[in-house]
């Protein structure tokens, strides 16, 4: 089967592979001369012989994906038919809703009359069910095709806005860059369009992902063809790359401005970014040593109107070639592109120069854009590393107060022991708290220390039931009981990532379960894929999960409706742990009522 790049020519690119089929337990690493098609043609097998649903509709979505971007509509039409009908028949409202935008899509491109229609029904149904990032993917869609049919009412700011919720999306956001540069082609705002597929092609290349850049080249090579434009592209490219290596915000600001000077072969360059009082400049770089002060008439100018002010002749401009820095500088050609990470603007990217350069100074505009809109997103990773390394301090010197905390627990706890002739029972207790209170002070250390344990062998089912031993005493409080099945299975792994996992499991379940029930924690194997995994099932009796959270329920932060006190965070570290583990982790609502959530783990060769 071919495997050919992307076709941008006709819009058959379908730029949205959304459904994390390579995370399908089943599959498990890609092994070395596999493709695409195999690993997701292996996991629609695989789904098919389990019988599982929600997983032939991912796996054939994704195979509707890797079609459509080859340009065979047929074959993504049949392989979309297949998820449709598996989510139908299981009434899986959420898995439904990115199979009828792929569906909408095609209907398009074969000209059905109704492909709008049946996009905004998929929007709705997106955002009614929380699906955040598949109703921003639905909405470029619509605006595409939009745009195609000349109804592209206020698309910039729709795109825009959209890019800007996906910056958090890294795998998602060069495709649908590509998608939104489409939009604006057909919309006639050319300007943009090759923005944005400059973003692709610099997101494709610091990846090594060469056939998104070969789509967003192909796509550039229709605004420019000539030789110099794919020079300046390359020259972009290498600068952008330069910048995005940079971590700390000071050093990402020096790079912004020498990589400035270098594209537009300027004197000067600045960063401008707003402040209480005014502009301000926060980086600034100069080909003669000494940058002194940017025009900030230009610079308030741009800031503005939140677009570029170019003036290639200073000199022509009468607002401008008065000002006290034009003068003294004897500067001839400028030019001030606004920050932008999509919805807000960070700043401004000022360049200026001695030398009157009109044409080619507009020439390049487009260029400074593209890299204006790349350093934005380079300062607001540099500010986000910044905040995590100040919050990662800061746990630090909570964690050595906690040690501290934790050590005279310890002793309080071993002097009881030793010395108070407790009853058996009070004895126990005593004993179980002293093994949390060890558990706690490991788990510090580490954070201190900044280090892990290493990965050994260990007996999963026992590990399974001293997590539920520890959790008996809520258990007891909320009148709920746990009763625990499972068979001998032994993994490679950490000890205290998989107590963490278990703990927050079952203890999820203990909160949500009403008094008088059962938590069911099982421990079983399955065999697939050529392995063995360990397969974990907690579950409560609880109310479950609302259908449009359950995709949502493992981001970091988020509860599901009717919560109890916390943070959310409980199945985001779950979901963190398992993908560390190179499992999976689903949640769903059990036959009976209650949730049921789901871990498999890669058990060790002959465990």
């Amino acid at each position: 089967m071919s495997d050919d790049p992307p076709k941008v020519q006709g819009h058959h690119f379908a730029a949205v592979p959304m459904d994390p089929v390579e995370q399908l337990p089943w599959i498990g690493p890609a092994a070395p001369g596999i493709t695409d098609l195999e690993r997701i043609e292996a996991a629609l097998h695989r789904a098919r012989e389990a019988g599982d649903a929600e997983r032939i509709a991912a796996a054939a979505g994704a195979l509707s994906d890797h079609h459509l971007e080859r340009g065979h509509i047929d074959r993504a039409e049949a392989a979309l038919a297949e998820g449709l009908a598996a989510a139908q028949s299981a009434g899986l409202d959420a898995a439904r809703v990115p199979l009828d935008r792929r569906e909408a899509w095609l209907g398009h491109l074969r000209g059905a009359p109704d492909a709008t229609t049946r996009l905004m029904r998929a929007n709705a149904r997106a955002t009614e069910l929380g699906l955040g990032v598949e109703a921003i993917i639905t909405s470029l869609y619509l605006g595409l095709i939009r745009a195609r049919i000349g109804k592209a009412r206020q698309l910039a700011a729709t795109i825009s806005e959209s890019l800007a919720q996906l910056r958090a999306q890294p795998t998602v956001l060069p495709r649908v860059a590509l998608l939104a540069a489409l939009a604006f082609e057909e919309a006639g705002q050319t300007d943009r369009a090759q923005v944005e597929a400059l973003r692709v092609r610099i997101l494709a290349d610091t990846r090594g992902d060469a056939r998104l850049a070969e789509a967003a080249t192909a796509l550039l090579d229709r605004f420019d063809g000539t030789a110099s434009a794919d020079a300046r592209i390359q020259q972009l490219v290498s600068v952008a790359i330069e910048v995005s290596r940079k971590r700390v915000l000071e050093e990402v600001l020096q790079t912004i401005v020498w990589s400035t000077i270098e594209l537009l072969d300027a004197d000067r360059a600045f960063v401008i970014r707003p402040g209480a009082d005014g502009p301000v400049v926060v980086a600034s770089a100069s080909r003669d040593g000494e940058p002194g002060v940017p025009s900030m008439s230009i610079a308030k100018r741009a800031l503005e109107l939140g677009r570029e002010v170019v003036s290639p002749d200073l000199g022509d401009d009468s607002a401008l070639a008065r000002a006290k820095s034009i003068m003294s500088l004897q500067l001839r050609t400028a030019i001030c592109v606004p920050m932008s990470d999509g919805a807000n603007v960070l700043g401004a990217l000022y360049a200026d120069s001695r030398r009157a350069s009109k044409e080619e100074l507009h020439d390049l505009a487009w260029l400074v854009r593209a890299f204006a809109s790349h350093a934005a997103a380079a300062v607001v990773n540099a500010e986000h590393h910044e905040e995590q390394r100040r919050a990662v301090q800061h746990a630090r010197e909570t964690s050595h107060d906690v040690r501290n905390l934790v050590s005279t627990l310890r002793m309080g706890l071993d002097t009881l022991e030793e010395e108070a002739g407790l009853e058996p029972w009070a004895e126990s207790i005593v004993q179980e708290l002293g093994k949390v209170s060890r558990l706690i002070e490991r788990q510090v250390a580490m954070l201190l220390s900044g280090k892990r344990e290493d990965p050994v062998e260990l007996e999963l089912d026992k590990l399974v039931q001293r997590v539920c031993e520890l959790s008996r005493f809520d258990a007891r409080k909320k009148g709920v009981s746990i009763e625990v099945r499972d068979v001998p299975a032994r993994i490679l792994g950490r000890s205290d990532d998989l107590t963490r996992l278990v703990a927050n499991l079952v203890g999820n379940a203990i909160k949500y379960a009403p008094e008088g029930t059962v938590v069911e924690v099982t421990l079983s194997r399955r065999r697939a894929n050529d392995r063995t995994w360990g397969v974990l099932r907690v579950r409560d009796r609880g109310p479950g999960i609302p259908e449009g959270e359950l995709q949502r329920i493992f981001e970091s932060g988020v509860q599901a409706a009717g919560h109890h006190e916390g943070y959310g965070l409980g199945l985001g570290i779950c979901r963190r742990l398992v993908d560390e583990a190179h499992g999976g982790i689903r949640a769903l609502n059990a036959d009976g009522g209650g949730a049921l959530f789901e871990v498999v783990l890669p058990l060790a060769p002959g465990g």
